[in-house]
């Protein structure tokens, strides 16, 4: 009797054993300051070691999140922070090495890049960094027809914007306020409009912008309905998966706008810093990922765990380079208070599969016990029947 309660006993932890392997559940961290911290210090890696492959574009994503940094630093000698003796110590050595490392691909761009030329003056100005969050007064995307060629300009806005070639800093053609102003726009271009705003605070011409889309409603109204519109799309792409290249890459920008000068508190997620993270290699950089961690419920079903050994990607690599460094200095701030997650749909998912799961050991237990008592009938029924074949050849 004993063997059949073994065997049933094997039976049912390999039934579990099997369902919970090939049901295995993926969730998302709550990321600390110290996950921001060790994230910052890969990044700064990478753009030391590759500091002769390093384009304009990628070292002005270091630029601004080493700016980011400089204020969190600065809160933490104000007392403003929470952040340990410790991890401010590390901190600040990560910027010391941030900053030689942005000197030195910026002097070698000097001379090999010719743009570089034009756009240096972004790194001469201060990135504006807003002294608290904002929540996003949500305006209802309505339907337009989709400008695509207007981002193609956004080169030639930016140069007027700073003052170089011909025109005065500060300059704004009605092209560009077309250009800035619109609705009728999504993607790139929407995040293009909102960071023509911030090079217009970072060189100071904001009073003037301002000003000239007061008959439009004015700079911040302007600020909430595109950024409203990011929201959309950002949260469209999330419940499809990002699983392209180019709507990762989207996503860290769309997060970086919203999240950087306009400072909407929406854009400040777990979920979403925690998906991030997930991306970075061990290289420090960040590659086209594939795997589950591209929605915003990381059980979703046909997801692709294919993640080949892409090269790491420099725009990818800037982008997140801001946004980890500007969800640093939030979570750091001792005035920063995490609003509820509304998005954290893989608890919602994990509660739901918790009820399956005891569904399903139920039911194996039930189908075990069921073996149980069937094997121990069939071996009673044997046993009887080999008592009566011994008494009939008694007799």
């Amino acid at each position: 009797m004993a063997h059949i309660f073994q065997a049933s006993l094997t039976i049912l932890i390999f039934i579990t054993k099997l369902y919970f392997v090939t049901n295995q559940e993926y969730s998302y961290p709550t990321v600390t300051v110290d996950d921001l911290i060790e994230s910052w210090r890969g990044i700064i890696s990478f753009y030391t070691k590759n500091r002769d492959k390093i384009i304009m574009d990628s070292i002005y994503g270091l630029y601004t999140s080493k700016e980011y940094v400089k204020v969190t630093l600065k809160e933490a000698d104000e007392g403003k922070s929470i952040l340990t003796e410790e991890q401010i110590t590390r901190l600040r050595e990560l910027f010391t090495t941030a900053d030689k490392v942005i000197e030195d691909i910026t002097s070698k761009l000097k001379k090999a890049d010719p743009t570089y030329k034009a756009f240096s003056k972004m790194f001469e100005n201060s990135i504006p960094i807003p002294h608290q969050l904002i929540e996003l007064n949500y305006h209802q995307n309505i339907a337009h027809k989709i400008d695509r060629n207007q981002i193609k300009s956004m080169d030639r806005y930016m140069l007027d914007i700073m003052g170089v070639k011909e025109h005065p800093i500060c300059t704004f053609t009605d092209e560009c306020i077309d250009f800035i102003r619109s609705l009728n726009s999504n993607d790139y271009t929407l995040t293009h409009q909102v960071l023509a705003m911030l090079l217009a605070k970072q060189f100071g011409c904001i009073t003037i912008l301002d000003k000239k889309l007061q008959k439009y409603g004015g700079l911040l109204k302007l600020q909430h309905q595109l950024c409203s519109r990011i929201w959309d799309g950002m949260i469209e792409n999330l419940k499809e998966g990002l699983s392209k290249q180019i709507k990762q890459d989207l996503f860290l920008e769309q997060i970086y706008t919203c999240a950087g000068v306009p400072g909407f508190q929406q854009f400040i997620n777990q979920t979403f810093i925690a998906m991030i993270l997930k991306w970075q290699s061990q290289d420090g950089c960040f590659r086209y990922y594939r795997g589950p961690y591209i929605y915003l419920d990381p059980n979703k079903p046909n997801r692709s765990f294919r993640n080949p050994r892409y090269g790491c990607l420099q725009h990818y690599t800037a982008l997140a380079a801001g946004v980890i460094s500007l969800y640093l200095r939030w979570f750091s701030s001792r005035s920063f208070k995490l609003s509820e997650d509304s998005l954290n749909l893989p608890t919602q998912h994990s509660l739901g599969n918790l009820k399956s799961n005891i569904a399903f050991i139920c039911l194996s237990i039930s189908i075990t016990l069921g073996l149980a008592l069937f094997l121990m009938w069939k071996f009673s029924r044997n046993r009887i029947i080999n008592q009566s074949r011994k008494l009939f050849k008694t007799i």
